[in-house]
């Protein structure tokens, strides 16, 4: 009696709406979410942490890796195909790599999904400065543990409708004509990410610069 507490909460403006995590009212169980086309790397290197968040993403339909430190995270990643991983979830404090250096090792580096892919944090690390220390490092999103799932599986489905149209695979068209090539690159562009070359030689050049391209559509007789 007579005692008074003052709690603050130091919540942080987004920096616009589409930002929110959209709350969905109709998912009421977790068995309705469906996380079916998530292909996750967990970086994460307690083994019950390990386990608890394989099975919350698994039992969604979740397909997923799991990484026991930041360095074999960063590799699992930097090594994987174009299209192999479309989300990774960070755990911070981890040894050997850190959450905030892997996440600056995969957003510096050539692999075609650096920039685009969603890096979201899972860490006890819950105060207003770790999340800016999470979003500086080039995160997209912070979670704090322990893991809500129906949280979880909401912020996974919000970054994966954000980044669905971002990854296209890659057409290389090869042919001199300049008209054909405007035409078939207005046709497919808004499906593909269409590279050109103008003749077998230069064709070669890109597809050895480009190890993930998915399909090549090539005249016969050119120079």
């Amino acid at each position: 009696q007579g005692t008074t507490f003052v709690i603050d909460l130091p919540i942080p403006l987004g920096n616009s709406d589409t930002d929110a995590v959209p709350q969905n009212p109709t998912l009421s169980n977790l068995e309705d979410y469906d996380l079916s086309q998530a292909r996750i790397l967990l970086c994460e290197d307690h083994p019950i942490n390990q386990k608890v968040a394989y099975k919350i993403l698994c039992k969604a339909g979740a397909k997923v890796t799991v990484a026991s430190d930041g360095k074999a995270g960063s590799d699992f990643f930097l090594n994987s195909p174009i299209g192999t991983f479309n989300l990774i979830l960070m755990d911070v404090r981890m040894p050997i790599m850190d959450g905030y250096e892997a996440t600056r090792v995969i957003r510096s580096s050539k692999h075609p999904q650096a920039k685009s892919i969603p890096i979201i944090a899972m860490t006890a690390n819950a105060f207003a400065e770790d999340v800016q220390q999470s979003l500086k490092a080039g995160m997209n999103d912070h979670l704090a543990k322990p893991v809500v799932p129906a949280l979880l599986y909401r912020t996974i489905l919000h970054y994966l409708d954000k980044t669905a149209a971002i990854i296209k695979k890659k057409v290389l068209f090869v042919d001199d004509a300049e008209l054909n090539i405007a035409v078939l690159t207005t046709a497919i562009n808004s499906q593909y990410d269409v590279l050109v070359a103008r003749n077998g030689q230069e064709a070669l050049a890109v597809l050895d610069a480009n190890q993930d391209i998915a399909a090549i559509i090539t005249d016969i007789v050119m120079p």
